[in-house]
């Protein structure tokens, strides 16, 4: 379910009767029409969390206020999503735990890798990973979706010709709120 942020947060209804809540409001992940409809209205669409959070509901100045009290330096003419997510950034850097994956080129198959993981999950948290162009950057509190695979140290796969870069995540299995992350490059035989 993404989070959607329109262009001015005095919106409270768009189309679709979609409650918004000081410009901000989340969708059925499956609701495309409705995700295209913001897209071309100028909305800021966020896959990150299925929900809203506690920040999406505030107004704008109150998170200027919240940015400011954490040290998080604002950039002129940034939009909700933005100040929402360098504040969430602040927070996942003293929450968000690591994690280290480890790609080595696989033994025998020509073009694939074999991903390692040192670590397990811990009890009652699952292990995930997402490959892309560049390393995806989960922050704490972000949820895994359809997008991520269930990672079992050790997995070998043939990476898409373009993604060079795996994110491994833990998340908790119930909810899939990321607790932590780890990159590593693709190596491939």
């Amino acid at each position: 379910m993404p989070r959607i942020y329109a262009p001015k947060e005095d919106v409270n209804t768009l189309a679709g009767h979609v409650d918004f809540y000081n410009g901000a409001a989340a969708v059925d992940e499956d609701a495309t029409h409705a995700i295209a409809f913001f897209t071309a209205a100028g909305c800021d669409i966020d896959y990150n969390k299925h929900e809203l959070t506690a920040l999406d509901k505030l107004p704008r100045d109150v998170l200027d206020e919240i940015s400011l009290y954490l040290g998080v330096a604002l950039t002129p003419n940034d939009g909700k999503y933005d100040v929402i997510r360098d504040i969430e950034n602040s927070i996942s850097t003293k929450y968000l735990g690591a994690i280290t994956p480890t790609s080595a080129a696989h033994a025998t198959e020509q073009g694939q890798t074999t991903v390692t993981m040192a670590a397990v999950a811990g009890q009652g948290n699952t292990l995930y990973y997402k490959t892309g162009v560049t390393a995806p950057a989960p922050l704490y509190g972000d949820k895994v979706d359809s997008t991520w695979t269930e990672f079992t140290s050790p997995v070998s796969f043939k990476p898409t010709a373009t993604h060079l870069h795996i994110t491994t995540v833990e998340a908790v299995t119930a909810t899939g709120f990321i607790l932590k992350s780890g990159t590593d490059n693709l190596t491939v035989l």
